[in-house]
């Protein structure tokens, strides 16, 4: 039998551990994949504040989807319309942002954001998570 408590506790120490982000040293430069890293936690981040705001006004929640066959790629969905992906492309150092919606699935929008070690990659957390809930970026 399973014991759902501890493994709640394990989901959560998971959650804690991907939004901690480790200070760098100055001199140190970060490569395309430690940032695509970074930005995984900072749209989790988004995620929560955008579903404190959605929850006030009883819209349906923010959610990642955690699929074994999108492997390093960011799934996330807003209801049972929109579906968000975040693709890292290693080779040209970029993260591409897709939104999908109906009728079939059908791409609405994509963005390309390059991926800067002088940057934050908070602010392209900000614009992904706002645009597939404005449903285009």
């Amino acid at each position: 039998m399973a014991n759902y408590g501890d493994l709640a506790e394990r989901l959560s120490a998971q959650q804690e551990q991907e939004q901690t982000f480790p200070a760098l040293p100055d001199d140190r430069h970060c490569t395309a994949a430690e940032i695509f890293e970074q930005l995984k936690g900072y749209v989790a981040q988004e995620i929560e504040k955008a579903n404190v705001e959605l929850g006030k006004r009883k819209l349906p929640a923010l959610e990642r989807q955690f699929l074994p066959s999108y492997g390093g790629k960011i799934c996330l969905t807003f209801g049972p319309y929109l579906l968000g992906l975040v693709d890292f492309n290693a080779a040209r150092g970029h993260v591409t942002a897709i939104l999908a919606g109906p009728p079939n699935a059908t791409e609405i929008a994509r963005k390309d954001f390059p991926l800067d070690d002088e940057k934050s990659p908070a602010p392209i957390a900000e614009a992904i998570v706002s645009g597939l809930l404005m449903g285009r970026f």
